[in-house]
């Protein structure tokens, strides 16, 4: 039974040593206010897979870099005492985490991946406008919200524009008329934090997990990464 873990992605932590390309090196960037940092899909954030550059400039536009590549691990005992780990490193060696949910069988296929091998960008201000039309239609509608991958959007589109079919929560949407699932047309919209937020979905079981030398957790991460743009401090961080 596959575990689904809501986390936010940190930029904070770097790290050195060989390298090699991976399936997918789609990258989006958290751009709004002083920073710009990317992230990219199999677990990893801060860095090129590439070009090996560095990625999470601060102050934006100085080529100064707070980090290198980074990514997330976890690990944990089952009731037999087996150890399950799913660790990324620098791609050279393979890779523990593919963009996309497992499914009912805790399990992740090369397809189903390519389609979810996206990272949603929304800014608070796209919603806004969102909110205060009246006459939604799908040209006025903002592509991020239209597109949103949340449960029932009927408009939900992954890599290349495929369409997603999805029957359970994933990215996470105001329902304004409670009916439990999202349309942007009658005005649903994405719950985000800060003032731009990144969205995307990524599991340890998927065509390969051949980094770390374990068996997989199975466990399917919500990612968020967001952002302010304000001159003034923020007095928490809120980690979901």
């Amino acid at each position: 039974m596959k575990k689904t873990l809501t986390a936010l992605s940190l930029f904070i932590c770097s790290t050195t040593g060989s390298f090699a390309q991976a399936t997918f090196n789609t990258k989006e960037y958290v751009d709004i206010g002083n920073i710009k940092a990317a992230v990219l899909l199999h677990g990893d954030m801060n860095w090129d897979a590439a070009s090996l550059s560095s990625q999470c400039e601060f102050p934006k536009g100085s080529g100064i870099h707070l980090s290198g590549a980074t990514t997330i691990w976890m690990g944990s005992y089952d009731d037999q005492g087996q150890l399950h780990v799913a660790a990324q490193t620098y791609r050279q060696t393979g890779n523990d985490f593919w963009p996309g949910p497992l499914d009912s069988n805790g399990s992740l296929d090369l397809a189903t991946s390519t389609q979810w091998a996206r990272i949603w960008k929304v800014n608070y201000l796209e919603i806004g406008q969102h909110i205060s039309n009246t006459n939604r239609t799908v040209t006025n509608t903002p592509p991020a919200i239209l597109e949103w991958p949340a449960k029932g959007n009927p408009y939900a589109k992954g890599n290349n524009g495929a369409p997603l079919t999805i029957t359970t929560d994933m990215a996470p949407f105001v329902d304004v008329n409670s009916d439990g699932n999202y349309n942007p047309l009658h005005g649903d919209y994405p719950e985000i934090k800060g003032d731009q937020m990144l969205w995307w979905v990524f599991s340890d079981n998927g065509p390969t997990h051949n980094n770390a030398v374990s068996q997989p957790l199975e466990v399917e991460v919500h990612a968020k990464a967001y952002a302010y743009a304000r001159g003034t401090l923020v007095d928490k961080c809120d980690i979901l």
